[in-house]
């Protein structure tokens, strides 16, 4: 079959022997793997019959594409945008180490505050002796209330430390009063702070430095109830403000139930303490402001002239406040 087969003009001894040469060749290229690249001719062309494009430099055609596996589904790589779990960033512990500071510090802040209660409680519920005197005794309960009193007033801001003054009359000896030193401290009071005396009478050392006006409101609410009168003077910031107007002579201290309230001039001890007379008598009420300097509250007993000075000082505070959002 070799010997029939003729490519173009030329003899055919030569022409068989460029075949066998082709196809020894074809079949040492299948051997080694790697086809050989075609020569060239002196032109720069390749050799068509050597399988080359006829150009030299030109581009080889692409390669072929395998066909898809059976199994190409499964067998799918791993996508390189796949999720990564990373490590906690140190801004998270940071944050995490700080709730937990926090929660300890409010633990700690919080049985703080629970002993500091406890032991609030227990001061003021501590028993106090009676003070016993010449011709009279002050019960431990009645000593206790004029102690809490004290510190509740300081609590409602109605004195500083070292002013106020608590009067009280003796339940069971209507003719002696009970005071508080000048100057002492109403939120921490003891039975070393309290000073006593008969009603009417020069007053003893260290009295309050205005016991006459003290004095008298005792001495009027005693008129009609014997040996149960309490006076209290504070200095009630938002009261006195409420009185500084020199043509106000009473306050309007609407739905308070402490009734109306007078405003007195400040001036001698004697015109005080007839325009306190005055007022007590012709206006009532449980309050009486001097202009500009303190307010005085009275009752039956140191509770309630506290309520009646803390009542009308939430009042006018309230009202100064709104004048001075109007007055902007």
């Amino acid at each position: 079959m070799i010997g029939h087969y003729t490519i173009g003009a030329g003899n055919l001894p030569n022409t068989n022997l460029y075949i066998i040469g082709l196809m020894n060749q074809g079949m040492m290229s299948d051997e080694e793997g790697t086809p050989r690249t075609p020569s060239r001719t002196s032109r720069g062309r390749a050799r068509p019959s050597m399988g080359g494009s006829g150009l030299f430099g030109a581009s080889s055609p692409p390669p072929m594409a395998h066909p898809p596996s059976p199994n190409a589904e499964d067998s799918s790589p791993i996508p390189s945008t796949s999720v990564v779990d990373e490590p906690p960033s140190s801004q998270g512990n940071e944050m995490d180490a700080a709730i937990m500071h926090l929660e300890a510090q409010n633990a700690k802040l919080r049985s703080a505050l629970s002993s500091t209660t406890a032991d609030l409680v227990a001061s003021t519920a501590a028993p106090v002796p009676p003070i016993v005197g010449e011709g009279f005794v002050l019960s431990a309960l009645d000593l206790s209330s004029i102690i809490r009193t004290g510190r509740l007033m300081h609590l409602d801001g109605l004195v500083r430390t070292g002013t106020g003054a608590i009067t009280m009359l003796n339940p069971d000896s209507p003719g002696v009063v009970h005071m508080t030193r000048e100057g002492a401290t109403l939120s921490s009071l003891t039975e070393h702070a309290i000073i006593s005396a008969p009603l009417g009478v020069d007053a003893p050392n260290g009295a309050p430095v205005e016991h006459h006006l003290l004095y008298v409101l005792l001495a009027q609410q005693s008129l009609n109830n014997p040996g149960r009168a309490a006076t209290i003077l504070s200095d009630s910031p938002f009261s006195v403000a409420g009185s500084k107007n020199p043509d106000a002579f009473v306050l309007d201290a609407e739905k308070t139930g402490i009734g109306r309230v007078a405003i007195i001039d400040d001036g001698p001890v004697e015109q005080m303490i007839q325009e306190i007379g005055e007022a007590f008598r012709d206006i009532g009420g449980n309050a009486i402001v001097v202009r500009n300097r303190f307010a005085l509250g009275f009752g039956l007993d140191v509770e309630s002239a506290m309520q009646a000075l803390s009542t009308l000082e939430a009042n006018m505070q309230r009202h100064v406040l709104r004048w001075i959002d109007y007055r902007n």
